[in-house]
């Protein structure tokens, strides 16, 4: 049994440790050093921290969970971001670059049942408008049930706002693009920059402030403590009995 902790451990600093060298250890340093500064930082740039992270962390597990899919039962997971920062829209970049195994979740699970339930109602060339509306309706509840559960606070729904909003623009892209067509279509490097700055703005008045209410960073932070300190001393310590130096 020793041995086996012993190798599950090996493997796991294995991948860590090369994980972090392929994302650049310095990226990933520089930053937690800064937000242990961060009664003396902008609050936005306290943010910009905490979205940082956001885009790492997850990176970083799904890495992770790859590396042990391929290890163990030899699968290849697809990589489950595609450069969001190259989308050229909002709906590009909630469609095909920015977490897709959630939406190729939300696709069969709310996006064609949409579409067959407003199939009765709406022409067919208009049903992706209610049924995007759904998906990313659906989406902000479920977001707002992990924020209560991570951190049992009285729901603001800030995040289902965030979502809804996202929903509507997506849809409104989609209007446009039926009306207009090709006749207008602004350069590659516009329409990245109206994208990214859209999600960004809309993430930074709904979405963070919340998160950032969870204290996730401090709280994971404690978490790993805690499980290295099990390993290290043998027994189970409460999380809220450690102190983070970063967080």
């Amino acid at each position: 049994m020793e041995g086996e902790a012993y190798n599950f451990i090996l493997v796991w600093s294995v991948a860590l440790a090369s994980l972090l060298y392929s994302h650049n250890v310095g990226m990933f340093f520089a930053p937690v050093k800064a937000y242990g500064y961060r009664e003396n930082l902008h609050p936005l740039f306290a943010t910009s921290i905490y979205a940082y992270y956001i885009f790492f962390s997850l990176e970083l597990l799904l890495a992770v969970a790859a590396f042990f899919a391929r290890i163990l039962v030899g699968a290849e997971l697809e990589p489950q971001f595609d450069q969001p920062h190259h989308a050229t829209s909002v709906q590009d970049f909630w469609g095909k670059r920015w977490n897709l195994m959630v939406s190729s979740i939300l696709r069969p699970t709310v996006y064609f049942p949409a579409r067959q339930i407003f199939g009765h109602l709406l022409p067919a060339g208009w049903l992706a408008i209610p049924a995007v509306f759904s998906t990313f309706l659906v989406s902000g509840i479920m977001h707002e049930m992990i924020f209560y559960y991570l951190g049992r606070l009285t729901p603001t729904w800030e995040v289902t706002w965030f979502f809804v909003i996202q929903g509507v623009w997506v849809g409104t892209e989609i209007v446009l693009k039926k009306q207009i067509g090709q006749k207008f279509e602004p350069p590659t490097i516009v329409s990245k920059i109206l994208s990214l700055v859209f999600v960004m703005i809309t993430s930074f008045w709904l979405f963070f402030p919340p998160f950032m209410r969870l204290n996730p960073f401090g709280r994971g932070c404690r978490e790993v403590l805690a499980f290295g300190g099990f390993f290290k001393h043998g027994q189970l310590i409460s999380p809220d009995e450690y102190s983070c130096p970063y967080f």
